[in-house]
């Protein structure tokens, strides 16, 4: 035997320090009568009885073995406690299958009887060692053999050839019946008594007297000093039975053996007792099957067994490996253990005392606990996974005889159920547990965090909180407040709110309202239980001035209440006018008024004294084809008074048949001016298709004057791809011309490369423009007065001075003035990085200082260029990895450690100022470049972040995308997270944030989304898609376009609801109700809900003085009622 093994009475020589380790010594054992709580022995007593303890391995392991299937690897010889092991051994690595016969005083091998094209899988030998059995592994050959001993010095075997029972169809695990010498084997769903002389079949069983019917599949086998006979079969039942195969029990298996059937079965010829292993637990149950012990195998030797087996006189017990070798548990004594008492019981902890008896062995002891809600009863170690922890371990000395062990417990969870076990272990490496005591902690006072205020209006705001763990103590809460730090004059709600007792944070908010503008507030969330109030943090807010209010808005349905059969687009195809005065929308369906029908067709409403008028059809004839044509409307006015459009049909004297015409139509009288028209074949279908809404550039508030890039020539002797210019008055003109106003041999850049941004190449009155030449005379150029000049020109002193380097225009300031651009060409002295960058161009600097590096850029195209203010002193750029911000003057700061791209998009103010965007995590976040700061504005009140969408940002009519940000910082999105207390639908809702204030634009109270879609200029109308009728005249359900204006409300989309019908004498003609209040809020809505449920309408009629109707019945004596109406329109509450 190695090193581990030892006699159980020698002293321990592995030992770690002073205490003994878990890890150390490995032997998990448990008297049965201290751990499950059966006839436990007092810790006074000398011992708490016997038990087995790991003490090392026995056999030399297989090298290479090929492993396999295994039962009943192990077994040993009764007379002279020989041990046989099975090695299957590789052939291939010169290791042939043989049972090893190892003395177990030397371990040492005494016999290895090898078997050719023979793969053991199990063993069972004679209670003299005279004769073996081995199983075939791989059921090559279904009958067993037998070897019989032909010489004792030395130890010599030999085949037994005529023994052949080859009756037996698959057979497994087996014994050696100690008495008759019967070789009993599990066959086939059988278990089978084989003559061992003669191998014929004495009888055999089926176990279908058990009350688990007939066997499965036996797998293991042992037999008894009195014959009767164990089996462990795969229906994971462990059955014992009479040596004549009659039922006598169940041995009940304790959840530690695991789901699985165990592995191994093995008797004590000594005394009957019986070891069932499992999930690496050995259980030991008497004679009369009644459950002893539990023996937990150390983890280091867990793996891999597969058989049991008891040394003759009961002192050892050997496990089976796979490898040829064996673990080997020596029987000890244990030390005793009593169950701990508690006593001085607080919220956290108790002072515990226990006490253990140690036989006069070294030992070494500790308190362990377990929260009563883990599976305690499942686990006899207390490391790793296992839920059982513990306290500081106790040592005594041989040969004291033992005393008490006593610990303060200090980390326990409030009010919260544990369990209580004393532990120990000898020298010997004997374990013992005693049974579980329960503890119950005192309840405590909650855990609160006072949260952030949110929603700050001048008289109102959002107080957050949380009740982060009740300790399980019904706990309730309110939020205190008040203009002095913990002096709180109020609170709310004015009867504490329910907090629950659950232990998991819970967060709470409640609206104060009533308060003074522009005053500091101080508050906290306060919460009790039966352990005690808590005060959270004192926090602070500020009031807004009177001035700094979120104005009020009034909903304005935007799409007719008659849609002529239109399916209104909810997300996409959207533009607001400057002033909000007009709104262009998209539609899947065309009217039944319109002239076109087309994939998305398009329509302008616009707001009139009473109601909003529309909607107006923009798309030319046209009726082919509309599978594969997505749009005829490419552009419309800032005042809405033209739209360009594209048509096949000649609709002015001066266009083409059947050819690509580009017109600008008056909204006002219907009539067209032809733009330009291209005759190359496909040209119609490339303006009109899918992506192809880049050919509008730029127009004039009027249409006056409008540029295009055309992939289709529109003039004799133009490039296939190149801007032009129309004016009213002149006409169409080509203007991406070379500086000595030729023709360029390269074509222009389209902007089709990039859906998504849409940066102007036209400067606001249209004087300059800037493009991209490519394929030939290559290069940003720049072009006002009629004169081209490249922007593109290398001032880098060396070859390349003063010459046009191929680049990529990104725009123009709206003054004309500066062109930004990249390029993969070095252009400057202080570009030092070599790869491609972003340029301003000054068109008023001296020559050969025009050009300012302000850093690299991530891609190779426009898309990396997200915004250019429109005085050119700001930009917006995906640099290294980042987003970036250049300010004229300052350093690049970086805005987002993340590019803008793909996944994420975003959007500048006008001004530069600012830039909203969204990161990949979908989260909205909005940068100030006066500030360098960039702050989460669709994070919750408590910092969390929370998804969030902006208008899409692919390109849109008018070469545009809606807008969501405001020269003054305005922000607008959409989220479905409820960011305020008056959001609560879950699902999409409409905000604003401006200056750390959120205010809920749409309702956020019924069960309708809201998507943002564009905005005016100043943020003063905020256009919105829903399916819900904000207003009382719609009713359809489907998808409308509402503007919360600020100051809205139209009386005409409100009219009063007919009032119900009366009879009789009592009632005259009446003059009707007054007009619905203009300012639409919340009880706007109700109000509009309860028209959708009127009845019929009837002659209006009025009752007498005093009296009134009541359900349509006879006038009746009125009641008198108060009304109200609450204005704000869906901001803060």
């Amino acid at each position: 035997m190695r090193s581990h093994a030892k006699d159980a009475s020698a002293p321990s020589t592995h030992r770690e320090n002073s205490t003994f380790s878990l890890g150390v010594f490995a032997a998990m054992l448990v008297c049965a009568a201290a751990f499950l709580g059966i006839g436990a022995s007092a810790a006074g007593a000398a011992t708490a009885g016997l038990s087995y303890g790991y003490t090392g391995e026995i056999g030399i392991p297989d090298a290479g073995g090929l492993g396999g299937t295994w039962t009943n690897p192990v077994a040993v010889s009764n007379d002279d406690g020989n041990i046989f092991i099975v090695r299957q051994g590789n052939p291939a690595s010169g290791q042939e299958p043989a049972v090893d016969v190892i003395d177990p005083t030397s371990d040492t091998s005494l016999s290895r009887p090898e078997f050719g094209g023979f793969l053991p899988k199990g063993v069972a030998v004679s209670a003299d060692g005279s004769e073996f059995f081995i199983t075939d592994s791989q059921f090559i050959n279904g009958t067993p053999q037998k070897w019989i001993r032909t010489t004792t010095i030395p130890l010599t075997y030999e085949q037994e050839p005529l023994w052949a029972p080859s009756y037996l169809q698959s057979p497994s695990g087996m014994a050696v019946d100690p008495t008759t010498g019967d070789l009993v084997i599990g066959d086939a769903g059988r278990i089978a008594r084989v003559a061992s002389d003669t191998g014929a079949l004495i009888s055999s069983f089926d176990g279908s007297t058990s009350p688990g019917g007939t066997f499965t599949e036996p797998r293991s086998v042992a037999v008894a000093p009195n014959s009767d006979v164990y089996v462990v079969d795969f229906s994971r039942r462990v059955l014992h039975f009479a040596a004549d195969g009659s039922w006598k029990a169940d041995l009940p298996l304790p959840p530690l053996l695991g789901p699985n059937p165990p592995v191994g079965v093995a008797v004590d010829p000594q005394n009957g007792n019986v070891a069932v292993e499992g999930n690496a637990t050995i259980a030991i149950y008497a004679s009369d099957d009644t459950l002893k012990t539990l023996i937990r195998v150390p983890s280091a030797q867990a793996t891999n067994n597969v058989g049991l087996a008891f040394a003759p006189d009961g002192s050892k017990l050997y496990i089976g490996l796979n490898d040829g070798s064996a673990h080997v548990f020596t029987r000890g004594v244990q030390p005793g253990v009593d169950a701990p008492v508690v006593s001085s019981v607080t919220e956290t902890g108790a002072h515990l005392s226990a006490d253990v008896a140690t036989s006069g062995e070294t030992t070494v002891a500790r308190i362990e606990y377990c929260l009563a809600s883990e599976p305690c009863d499942g686990s006899l170690a207390s490391d790793g996974s296992s839920p059982w922890h513990r306290l500081p371990d106790h040592e005594f000395s041989s040969p004291e005889p033992g005393g008490a062990i006593e610990d303060d417990i200090l980390e326990l969870a409030p009010n919260s159920e544990y369990l209580l076990r004393t532990y120990a272990i000898n020298e010997a490496e004997i374990e013992n547990w005693s049974p579980m005591t329960p503890l119950t902690t005192a309840v405590a006072a909650p855990l609160v965090t006072t949260g952030p205020a949110s929603g700050l209006t001048d008289t109102s705001v959002q107080l957050g909180g949380s009740v982060d763990n009740t300790f399980g103590g019904q706990t309730t809460y309110h939020f205190a407040y008040g203009t002095e730090a913990g002096n709180y004059e109020a609170q709310v709600p004015l009867v504490d709110g329910v907090a629950g007792s659950l232990r998991t944070p819970r967060t709470f908010s409640q609206a104060v309202k009533g308060l003074q503008p522009a005053t500091e507030y101080h508050y906290a969330i306060v919460a009790k239980n039966g352990g005690g109030t808590t005060v959270g943090e004192d926090r602070t807010f500020k009031t807004l001035a009177a001035d700094e209010a979120a104005p009020l808005r009034g909903y304005e349905q935007v799409t007719p209440v008659d849609k002529k059969g239109v399916a209104v687009l909810a997300t996409w195809g959207f533009q607001a006018a400057p002033d909000g005065s007009a709104f262009q929308f998209a539609g899947s369906q065309p009217s039944s008024d319109a002239e076109s029908a087309v994939v998305v067709s398009r329509y302008v409403s616009r707001r009139g004294e009473s109601n909003w008028i529309g909607a107006q059809p923009l798309d030319p004839p046209f009726s082919q084809g509309r599978a594969i044509i997505n749009s005829l409307t490419l552009g419309v006015s800032d005042d809405f008074t033209h739209a360009m459009v594209v048509s096949p049909f000649a609709l002015t004297p001066d266009a083409t048949e059947a050819a690509a015409n580009l017109y600008i139509r008056d909204l006002g009288t219907g009539k067209y001016q032809l733009l330009g028209t291209a005759t190359q074949n496909g040209a119609f279908n490339g303006f009109a298709g899918i992506q192809q809404l880049d050919t509008f550039t730029a127009g004039a508030p009027d249409f006056s004057w409008v540029v295009v890039i055309s992939r289709y020539p529109l003039l004799p002797g133009a490039p296939q791809t190149a801007m032009y210019k129309w004016t009213s008055a002149g006409g169409l003109s080509l203007i991406s011309r070379l500086p000595d106003n030729s023709i360029p041999t390269g074509t222009v850049r389209s902007q089709v490369e990039s859906t998504r941004i849409a940066q102007p190449l036209v400067s606001e009155d249209g004087h300059a423009v800037t493009f991209t030449l490519q394929s030939g005379n290559d290069g940003a150029y720049r072009r006002s007065g009629g004169q081209t000049e490249p922007v593109s020109v290398s001032e880098v002193n060396d070859e390349t001075l003063g010459t046009v380097q191929p680049a990529s225009a990104d725009g123009i300031s709206a003054d004309g003035r500066y062109v930004f651009f990249n390029s993969n060409s070095r252009l400057t002295e202080d570009d030092e990085d070599g790869v491609r960058s972003e340029y301003r161009y000054d068109a008023l600097a001296p020559d050969g200082e025009r050009l300012e590096y302000l850093a690299p850029q991530d891609g190779n195209n426009m898309a990396d260029t997200l915004g250019i203010a429109q005085d050119g002193k700001t930009a917006y750029f995906n640099s290294e990895g980042h987003l970036v911000a250049w300010r004229e003057g300052q350093p690049i700061d970086v805005v987002s450690p993340e590019p803008v791209r793909v996944f994420s998009y975003g959007y500048a103010s006008p001004n530069g100022r600012y830039f909203e965007f969204v990161k990949a995590n979908e989260t909205a976040y909005l940068y100030s470049a006066d500030t360098g700061e960039t702050v989460c504005i669709s994070c919750t009140p408590d910092g969390k972040p929370a998804p969030a969408g902006l208008p899409i940002p692919d390109r849109n009519i008018s070469n545009r995308i809606p807008h969501s940000i405001t020269d003054e910082g305005k922000a607008y999105f959409n989220t479905n997270t409820a960011l305020l207390a008056a959001d609560r639908n879950g699902t999409s809702d409409v905000y604003e944030y401006y200056r750390g204030r959120l205010t809920l634009i749409s309702p956020g109270d019924g069960d309708f989304a809201a998507i943002l879609a564009d905005i005016s200029d100043d943020g003063s109308d905020v256009f919105f898609s829903t399916t819900q009728g904000l207003v009382s005249q719609d009713t359809d359900q489907g998808y409308d376009i509402y503007d919360a204006r600020i100051g809205g409300g139209l009386s005409g989309q409100n009219p009063p609801p007919p009032l119900a019908p009366c009879g009789g004498e009592d009632c005259r003609t009446g003059t009707g109700s007054p007009p619905a209040d203009p300012n639409l809020g919340s009880s706007a809505i109700s109000f509009a809900n309860q028209v959708k449920k009127k009845s019929r309408a009837h002659p209006t009629k009025k009752c007498k003085k005093g009296k009134a109707h009541k359900k349509g019945k006879k006038c009746s004596k009125a009641k008198r009622t108060a009304r109200s109406t609450n204005s704000n329109a869906g901001g803060a509450k």
